[in-house]
């Protein structure tokens, strides 16, 4: 009897905290209020923004960029080595690099990547700068270097994925694949 009772007050306290628990989120819930984008087919996304007190809201307005290319993957090379970003590459993260430029995709730009092929889809962060024009002299695999000293980007490739967003798209075994690459930027630029 006694072990009956013990067991119905700890239920009993368990259902108290489980009811708390959720008037507390319930509550977080209304008195912080967080809005999501909001497409408009006409004229782009708009990010809602909340101002606290007496401030107007104000919306920022975006555009979608798109760009179709072929993309590589590399890993276990480069992996524990520094990225352009200043962060240390993992294999088996969900990042990439692109040598499109700066200007157009800067470093730490959120993007969603596409396999056109099977419809996955992921978000991702450029983190470093490539795929790179590469020559074989000698057996030994060297860069191509432009007249004023740069790298010189490759000419079929526009990105390449960390081993792990290949697998993930499914285009590791291949090598390559075509991708559709989104993100936003400011409608204004």
């Amino acid at each position: 009897m006694e072990e009956e009772k013990k067991e119905e007050e700890k239920n009993g306290l368990e259902v108290r905290f489980l009811i708390l628990g959720l008037m507390l989120v319930l509550i977080l819930d209304f008195l912080l209020p967080v809005e999501k984008p909001v497409k408009s087919l006409a004229q782009g996304w708009y990010h809602p923004v909340v101002k606290l007190a007496q401030e107007k809201e104000t919306r920022i307005k975006h555009r979608i960029i798109k760009i179709e290319g072929r993309a590589s993957w590399y890993g276990l090379k480069f992996h524990g080595r520094t990225m352009a970003n200043g962060e240390i590459f993992n294999k088996n993260a969900f990042t990439m690099a692109t040598n499109l430029p700066k200007e157009l995709l800067a470093l730490n730009t959120k993007v969603r990547i596409i396999n056109p092929a099977n419809k996955r889809s992921v978000l991702t962060r450029v983190t470093d700068r490539g795929p790179w024009a590469l020559k074989v002299e000698n057996g030994i695999v060297k860069a191509l270097y432009n007249e004023r000293g740069h790298l010189t980007p490759h000419h079929e490739r526009k990105f390449d994925l960390s081993e792990g967003l290949a697998q993930y798209l499914g285009f590791k075994k291949e090598g390559v694949g075509n991708v559709i690459i989104e993100f936003l930027v400011p409608a204004d630029s």
